[in-house]
């Protein structure tokens, strides 16, 4: 038992160190699941998959954010925690991030869709679920923001829609639960310069160039709460975090065993920093415009406000920063950081008389 415990260490620690190298930071790039299958019944209210719509690589990484995220928020994660609603939008099926003291069914909306319920730890610690909340439902709100950027309604049930047909045809009945172990890739000075480095100096002509993702990876412990049964396809905690997640494609990165890594990209981090901020450092900004098909993205965590970005317009991508943007409808809300505006784009262009407000 202990030779065994100590080889599953030296692997997590493994990886660890091999994520830990600024190297494999800059030259990280998205990574999640395959694409899979067409839509299942329920995705009809999305029109279409997001792996079919064109310009859905571009919300890969609010995807990959919204599954770590959830990790955070309920130590699990499998096909009763997200639904879609009758208007074709994804939602939380939680009210609550896990505590010791509850039993799993009293934080869900809807009713279970797994055969076999899943059984969150319950020595899992508290977690500050108000803000993990918020920064889930900021997230989803952005399917909400459709005066700039178009699709995030389809890209993200569609995608969440699509999995799920793949998921169920997995014969997945127990997904396994997640104990956070460590952060890798934090952003610091050391790094933030580096990769500066590798940034083309805007404004800048689109000519194919792709700088690399920048992102932090968040390290996991997976077990299964209770012995799969031997069908499923999936046999290793590993193997099946990673079809349970693959609702959020770009979340999954890297697993075996017992251990996985998620990960977030650097403008949907949720660090508030009071002192010194690594992401103001001479020569960086968020390269958002270069991620996935044009425009690339536009929103960042609302913490990353003030800090700057680069936006599309035109065939050129240009310096701006991110602002603020709130917006309300139903009861979906969300308040995120954009970068700049189309019209402060243009007036970057040149092609606008008067600065943008």
């Amino acid at each position: 038992m202990f030779l065994q415990k100590a080889a599953r260490v030296q692997e997590a620690l493994s990886m660890l160190r091999s994520s830990l190298s600024i190297l494999t930071l800059l030259a990280l790039v998205a990574c999640g699941p395959a694409d899979i299958g067409e839509r299942s019944q329920e995705s009809e209210q999305a029109a279409t998959t997001s792996n079919a719509i064109e310009g859905c690589s571009a919300f890969d990484a609010y995807t990959a954010a919204l599954g770590t995220l959830a990790v955070d928020c309920l130590g699990t994660i499998g096909p009763d925690s997200f639904y879609i609603d009758d208007k074709g939008y994804l939602r939380r099926n939680f009210e609550r991030c896990v505590e010791p003291s509850q039993p799993t069914n009293s934080k869900l909306v809807r009713p279970i869709a797994i055969r076999t319920p899943i059984v969150l730890d319950p020595k899992a610690p508290p977690v500050a679920e108000k803000n993990l909340l918020r920064d889930i439902d900021d997230l989803l709100g952005v399917q909400i923001l459709t005066k700039e950027q178009q699709g995030a309604r389809e890209c993200f049930a569609g995608g969440w829609a699509a999995w799920l047909k793949e998921f169920k045809a997995a014969n997945v009945q127990v997904c396994p639960v997640w104990t956070k172990t460590g952060t890798i890739n934090a952003p610091t000075a050391r790094i933030i310069d580096a990769y500066a480095k590798l940034l083309p100096k805007l404004p800048a002509k689109e000519d194919g160039t792709e700088p690399p993702d920048p992102k932090v990876n968040s390290s996991y412990s997976v077990r299964f709460p209770t012995t799969p049964p031997q069908d499923q396809k999936c046999q290793t905690p590993a193997d099946c975090g990673r079809l349970c997640v693959g609702g959020f494609k770009g979340a999954w990165v890297d697993g075996k065993g017992e251990t996985a890594i998620l990960d977030p990209i650097y403008w949907l981090i949720t660090t508030e920093y009071t002192t010194t901020n690594p992401f103001m450092r001479a020569g960086y900004y968020h390269k958002m415009s270069y991620f996935g098909d044009d425009p690339g993205m536009i929103y960042g965590h609302r913490n990353r406000t003030g800090e700057y970005c680069s936006r599309f317009y035109d065939g050129v991508h240009y310096l701006l920063y991110l602002e603020e943007d709130c917006a309300v409808e139903g009861d979906l809300s969300t308040c995120v950081s954009r970068c700049g505006s189309l019209e402060a784009a243009m007036y970057a262009a040149g092609v606008s008389d008067a600065p943008a407000p």
